[in-house]
């Protein structure tokens, strides 16, 4: 648990210090995001083309898909989909059966084969999800950035 905390904060001292402007930054940090919330299959070309449509910056936007990771995809699409429930009227699914057919995903193919009754209350989640993930992100990271910018000021000026 201490070697993910520090993979963590090693990836966040990353973004801190790219040398882009800090709404570029946030940008391309919220576009990963937004893209880590969709299935695995193509997270990181995702969030690539949204990085590039909405002028962010690529490294970011790449590193910041890793916060969806084999470790973590299950319990994060288990709670999509629960968050999809609430919007498509289906059966729901318990967590064991939910991640033993996800677990069995490879590809798009296999995605779209999961049925009616896990994809779309899944995708409905999942495309809510990033449209609420994304721009928080962009914010908490934007704030970041400049308080980060603004104490190295600081620094400066003392020294």
């Amino acid at each position: 648990m201490k070697r993910l905390g520090r993979a963590i904060r090693y990836r966040w001292l990353k973004v801190l210090r790219l040398k882009d402007s800090p709404v570029r930054v946030a940008r391309g940090v919220a576009c990963g995001v937004a893209a880590g919330a969709f299935p695995p299959m193509g997270q990181m070309v995702l969030a690539w083309f949204f990085a590039l449509g909405l002028r962010g910056n690529i490294v970011a936007a790449v590193l910041a898909t890793w916060w969806s990771n084999p470790f973590t995809y299950v319990p994060i699409y288990y709670l999509f989909y629960r968050f999809g429930l609430l919007f498509v009227d289906v059966n729901q699914l318990v967590f064991p059966v939910f991640a033993e057919r996800i677990r069995e995903l490879d590809g798009l193919d296999s995605c779209l084969s999961l049925g009616h009754d896990v994809f779309l209350p899944m995708m409905t989640g999942c495309i809510l999800g990033a449209c609420i993930l994304g721009p928080l992100t962009y914010q908490l990271t934007y704030r970041a950035l400049i308080r980060r910018k603004c104490v190295k000021r600081d620094a400066e000026v003392k020294a």
